[in-house]
């Protein structure tokens, strides 16, 4: 089908990072899941046996090289003792019912037992109590313990508290530079905000760790949770105020390097996050192509961020933030349009020389009628591709609360955070407008989470369903990416 190749040469970095993650899904374990995958991706080109070709290969050469970063074999149940090689690439802290606990997050590049079991490159965590004592995360560690395997597929290790960890020689890692760095940063935003609802979120946005658990529970109860992971929604509002700062002072294209300078500078202080990776590879990707007078679009950056993400760690697509930061970016990107043609039907598109002869009330009326057909489109398009994903992990998904609070609170939670970036800037050249732009923000930002905390029960209420399966959301989504990439050619509109 021409609509079809003409779609994926538009789009080549898309069609390279789909074929990359049908690898790395193969090489998990995936094969037959993908298999709709393959069908949209192959079927409609088979005139184009090149371009067939050239996606087997790379989805075999992908899936040969992805192969040692997951374990498949059954694991006991009470685990395998043994010693790992531990490389540490972040250190979080969290509060849970049992305490204040740390999280040593990072690779098993080793783990022997005397039963001669070994894995390697397997993503791993260590949980233990906060102390003065704790091993510092600035190298690699040797570490005698046990091995588990969870029911979710994740590795937890526990270490034998008799037997020291043992760092490795000529061996470094930030991880403990990124902890005391957001340790510092917040500090600093308690000391401005107080111990408040308030500064747990600007803590949770900053940083990207999220150490009050009521407040990720309340965002939860709404469908709000992607507010509090960073994602393409906290770094476009990054990149554009740190825009608008820098072109008061340099010449646009000047500006636009001092940008890429200072995102790439905050992912790495964020550590590996697959929402904040990618989200600043689309940002990359597209300031890249400006200041290269290229041409870059949504779906590209989206392909191009796949393919770093997979290439950087290719256990990255079993993370659910993986998995539904690019399941959003890419229903916002390919079902936005057919939504909006959709929501015509109820809000219908005016002509400007039609608006001309209308009141003024009436015309303020049909803008407000375009904001919200917009808005309904942005949130019908991510929930029509998320619900059966967010229903397989979860059994229940608070669909009302979820589509209503989505129309407008992620644009209130948009100001509350530039006025946080301008009243800490503020601070630093004159002090008293910090404060009063910070306090006005506590307010603001106060109302905003006790909207949240104190919603009406009706809207609470929850859709479960406890019979999806995989497979089920392999075809849905595979048939949705087929019906988008069709849409573009359809000759006649919905209503």
């Amino acid at each position: 089908m021409q609509t079809f190749i003409t779609f994926w040469e538009k789009n080549p970095l898309l069609w390279i990072g789909l074929h990359i993650f049908f690898g790395t899904g193969a090489a998990a374990g995936w094969t037959m899941l993908l298999l709709p995958l393959a069908c949209v991706l192959w079927i409609p080109l088979f005139t184009h046996w090149q371009k067939i070709l050239m996606g087997i290969l790379l989805f075999f050469s992908t899936w040969m090289a992805a192969s040692p970063f997951f374990e498949k074999n059954e694991w006991p149940n009470n685990g395998v003792e043994g010693l790992l090689y531990f490389s540490i690439s972040q250190v979080k802290a969290s509060q849970t019912p049992f305490g204040p606990l740390l999280c040593y997050q990072g690779a098993a590049k080793g783990f022997v037992n005397r039963d001669s079991r070994k894995i390697a490159q397997i993503p791993c965590q260590i949980l233990l109590k906060e102390s003065k004592n704790r091993p510092l995360a600035n190298c690699d560690y040797v570490i005698k313990g046990r091995m588990q395997k969870t029911r979710k597929g994740a590795f937890v290790f526990k270490p034998d508290r008799k037997f020291s960890w043992l760092p490795v020689e000529n061996t470094h890692s930030f991880a403990e530079w990124r902890f005391n760095f957001k340790k510092a940063m917040s500090h600093f935003i308690h000391q401005h905000f107080g111990k408040t609802p308030c500064s747990a979120l600007f803590t949770s946005l900053s940083t990207g760790d999220i150490e009050e658990r009521n407040l990720a529970i309340e965002f939860s109860r709404l469908g709000l949770s992607h507010i509090l992971a960073i994602s393409g929604f906290h770094f476009s509002l990054l990149a554009s105020f740190l825009l608008f700062s820098a072109r008061l002072f340099l010449s646009f294209r000047k500006a636009q390097i001092v940008v890429l300078i200072f995102i790439g500078g905050y992912l790495f202080f964020l550590g590996p996050c697959c929402s904040a990776m990618r989200a600043c590879c689309a940002i990359s990707l597209a300031l890249t192509g400006k200041i290269c007078c290229l041409r870059s679009s949504g779906l590209n950056a989206l392909g191009g961020g796949l393919m770093v993400i997979l290439l950087v760690d290719p256990s990255f697509c079993q993370n659910l933030g993986f998995q539904l930061s690019f399941l959003c970016t890419g229903a916002l990107l390919l079902l936005f349009e057919p939504c909006e043609k959709l929501l015509t039907c109820i809000f219908p598109q005016r002509s400007i020389a039609t608006m001309k002869n209308m009141t003024l009330v009436d015309q303020h009326g049909v803008l407000l009628a375009g904001l919200i057909r917009k808005a309904l489109a942005l949130t019908l398009a991510v929930h029509v591709i998320t619900l059966p994903v967010c229903l397989f992990y979860f059994s229940s998904f608070p669909l009302i609360g979820s589509m209503l609070y989505n129309l407008f609170f992620p644009f209130l939670i948009s100001i509350s955070l530039m006025l946080f970036l301008v009243g800490c800037i503020a601070l630093t050249f004159a002090p008293p407008v910090g404060e009063f732009i910070n306090s006005m923000n506590s307010s603001f930002t106060n109302f905003l989470l006790n909207s949240v905390s104190q919603a009406p029960l009706a809207i609470k209420g929850t859709l479960s369903c406890n019979h999806i399966t995989p497979l089920l959301i392999s075809i849905y989504l595979s048939a949705f990416l087929f019906f988008a990439i069709y849409w573009p050619n359809r000759q006649k509109g919905i209503c």
